[in-house]
């Protein structure tokens, strides 16, 4: 698995300095971060050159999970928040962050036609 971002990157952003005793769980962050980002995009493989975009939300992301103590939620971390609004615009940045155009069975009125995410469907 190839994590996005940097372990400097997201322990800079939670603890302003970088510290080779937080590695292991920077990483374990990154690593976690790394398959929401690839689960949301609909990736089976990792991007081989992650754009600044998805760098910066795994960042986010890994930060929010670090930041986390175990009796909070990660879900209410505002890194974390950040983190998924940046996720939500992410589809579609750069063509190299994954695979668009999947084809989408729809039916209206009765017929089957199908529509591709670069076509628009006026309705």
């Amino acid at each position: 698995m190839t994590s996005y971002s940097s372990n400097a990157n997201v322990q800079n952003l939670v603890y302003g300095t970088t510290n080779s005793d937080w590695d292991a769980a920077s990483t374990a962050a990154r690593d976690v971060a790394t398959s929401v980002i690839n689960a949301k995009l609909d990736r089976t493989t990792d991007i081989a050159s992650a754009s600044d975009l998805v760098t910066r939300c795994c960042t986010l992301l890994a930060a929010g999970i670090l930041s986390t103590s175990p009796s909070d939620k990660v879900g209410e971390n505002t890194y974390w928040k950040q983190g998924m609004i940046l996720l939500e615009q992410l589809r579609g940045d750069d063509v190299d962050d994954a695979s668009w155009g999947k084809v989408v069975p729809i039916e209206r009125f009765g017929s089957r036609s199908e529509l591709y995410e670069d076509r628009y469907a006026l309705w």
